[in-house]
């Protein structure tokens, strides 16, 4: 058994006996939240445990969740099993045979560590890329292929450093909302590395299903937001209606929670407690924190073209 290293991820402290060469080694006397450990079996459960499922974009079950008691467990399509105790805070997992472990620290990355997160009820997760720019951090929240990862990707161009690429942690401190970085790395498609960016940034593998690869920030000599800082806006991101332009629509408070919704990590979505607390957040956010739709420029644009438009908006909101 490898002895377990301290990680840091989403501002949180994780041990792990598996390496994770994507996040930073944590410094501190922190309490961790879990621990990580490899099992070489895992049990077998009746079908009354499992309670809910995630789809993939062909509406096949990618993963199925359920519980026991004081357990929950993942079953992740022919990539593994992971089984999480709430009151020993370890989180234990079994891959398939011949799975990569870059493709099991992807899928705990992205999927199982921020549904765990979420059953804290003292912060909201978001599956939302985001930056640090003028006065705070602003965050893009889509559906899968909306272009999350390129804005951000495309700001962090521009200069500006990354706090997250896919997994946005926001946690209330001292009178205000804030946001905080989870690790060094954006994944793109293949594609969009190619006619986005003529494939000049340094890439490594994301897990071996997905046709996208993890830029790597640090090597490109880009930047990434270390601590947290106040969550500035949010961005709906939407398809392009206009082939020449950006469009920009504020969103008044009544319409914010349920657009913000369907964007939030949860890992028991029929627990009344944990909707209640979901649901305060969301309004709390909502009546904090500016909300606007955003349309992207059908096509390629520049990270200048981006910039100056999310400049202006943001200048016109502190007016």
């Amino acid at each position: 058994m490898r002895s377990l290293k301290s990680y840091t991820y989403c501002g949180r402290s994780i041990k792990s006996d598996l390496l994770f060469p994507e996040l930073h080694a944590h410094i501190g006397s922190d309490e961790e939240i879990f621990s990580l450990v490899r099992s070489e079996r895992y049990r077998e459960y009746s079908e009354e445990c499992w309670f809910h499922s995630w789809q993939d974009e062909e509406e096949l079950t990618w993963i199925r969740f359920g519980r026991d008691d004081a357990k929950f467990f993942f079953q992740v399509r022919e990539i593994a099993h992971f089984e999480f105790d709430v009151n020993e805070k370890v989180l234990s997992f079994s891959p398939c045979e011949d799975v990569p472990e870059v493709t099991i620290r992807h899928v705990l990355l992205h999927q199982i560590f921020p549904v765990i997160l979420s059953l804290n009820p003292e912060i909201l997760i978001l599956h939302a890329s985001a930056v640090s720019m003028e006065d705070g951090v602003v965050a893009f929240l889509g559906r899968a292929g909306e272009g999350k990862s390129t804005v951000a990707a495309k700001l962090c161009r521009a200069g500006y450093p990354l706090v997250t690429d896919d997994v946005l942690l926001i946690e209330a401190h001292e009178g205000e909302l804030r946001a905080v970085p989870s690790y060094p790395g954006i994944r793109l498609s293949t594609s969009t590395l190619t006619e986005e960016f003529a494939c000049s940034l340094e890439t490594e593998i994301s897990a071996h299903y997905a046709d996208k690869e993890r830029v790597l920030i640090e090597e490109n000599q880009l930047r990434f937001e270390t601590r947290p800082k106040k969550l500035r806006q949010l961005f709906v991101l939407e398809s392009p209606r206009s082939a020449s332009s950006f469009e920009i629509t504020d969103l008044q408070w009544p319409s914010v929670v349920p657009r913000l919704g369907p964007y939030v990590f949860q890992l028991d979505p029929f627990a009344d407690e944990q909707q209640r607390a979901e649901f305060e957040f969301l309004n709390c956010l909502a009546s904090d924190t500016p909300v606007a739709r955003l349309c992207l420029m059908e096509g390629s644009y520049s990270e200048s073209e981006l910039e100056k438009v999310l400049l202006s908006h943001l200048s016109v909101g502190k007016n």
